[in-house]
């Protein structure tokens, strides 16, 4: 049945079928280093704006 049968939501499931459903990729955690560099790029950011208006 692999190869024979259409993909996609409205697929018909006929026995036989083979479901692959692909992993999810594990997420690394937020680094400490990461806050602390957005947080300095948002704050830079916004000061400049305020320095417009």
């Amino acid at each position: 049945m692999n190869g024979k049968v259409a993909t996609g939501r409205w697929a018909r499931i006929e026995p036989g079928s083979e479901i692959v459903v692909p992993e999810k990729p594990e997420r690394e955690p937020v680094s400490l280093q990461n806050v602390v560099g957005l947080s300095t790029t948002l704050a830079s950011l916004a000061l400049i704006i305020s320095r417009f208006f």
